[in-house]
C-alpha cells in the first residue's frame, strides 16, 4: 500500500491488488478514521492498482506528502 496526501483535503490509498479483494466495510472504516484525523471534508480516494514502483533510490514509501507549504 501507498498513502498519498494530494492537498490538505484529499488522501489516496494506493493499494495492490483488485477493488474485490477488499471488504467494503473495511474501506469505510478506513475512509471514517481519515476523516477523524483530516476533518470532515477531507476526499478519501481508493486506487487499487497491480503494482507500486520504488522511488528513484530503489525504496518503497508508504507516505507521501504532495503539499506545498
Amino acid at each position: 500500500y501507498q498513502v498519498v496526501q494530494k492537498s490538505h483535503s484529499c488522501i489516496v490509498f494506493r493499494i495492490v491488488g483488485s477493488g474485490s479483494d477488499h471488504r467494503q466495510a473495511e474501506l469505510d472504516e478506513i475512509s471514517a478514521k481519515t476523516r477523524l484525523l483530516m476533518g470532515d471534508d477531507c476526499k478519501v480516494v481508493f486506487e487499487f492498482v497491480d503494482d507500486i514502483a520504488p522511488s528513484g533510490s530503489g525504496k518503497y514509501r508508504y507516505t507521501i506528502s504532495e503539499v506545498q507549504a
